[in-house]
């Protein structure tokens, strides 16, 4: 499943994705016109969902591009605790798993090593659930809302110790 609209890679890549999952036979659903910001009905009274609502049925979760921004999609599939795959992008590379986050990894291309430890997340569950519960208890460490309130409240702290 596809969750997002395609566009931001070019209309044509979408059209490619169709072609080799059907090449392939694999069923695929492009979703991304089903998925917003917040749950609602479209126009013709079908549900609109949120991600939130897709990543309990995810066996695995891709993000295979070479670039994004932050990666809060990536943060909410750890806490999800879903396997994931992951291109490397820079943000990641840098800001994430330079806190011990380890993820199988695409490094430009897709190799048979990748494809083995992909098949080896999906296959083992004892191993399964250690990569994931370690990228959890990383993710809390890092980036949880608790870290956030915290950081905030030390920068709002210290502005107004800069004012008085």
């Amino acid at each position: 499943m596809v969750s997002h609209a395609a566009g931001d890679e070019g209309l044509s890549y979408s059209e490619e994705i169709r072609e080799l999952a059907q090449d392939e036979g694999v069923k695929l659903i492009l979703f991304g016109g089903r998925v917003a910001d917040r749950r609602q009905l479209n126009e013709e009274g079908h549900k609109i969902y949120v991600l939130k609502d897709l990543y309990p049925h995810a066996d695995l979760v891709t993000f295979p591009s070479l670039y994004e921004g932050f990666g809060n999609a990536l943060l909410e599939a750890i806490y999800f605790r879903k396997p994931l795959v992951i291109g490397n992008y820079s943000v990641y590379s840098r800001d994430i798993a330079s806190k011990g986050i380890s993820l199988p990894t695409i490094e430009g291309f897709i190799d048979r090593e990748l494809v083995a430890e992909t098949r080896r997340v999906l296959e083992d569950p004892d191993h399964r659930e250690r990569l994931v519960e370690h990228s959890y208890r990383i993710e809390q460490r890092y980036f949880s809302y608790r870290v956030l309130r915290d950081s905030l409240r030390l920068i709002i702290t210290n502005i107004r110790n800069l004012t008085e």
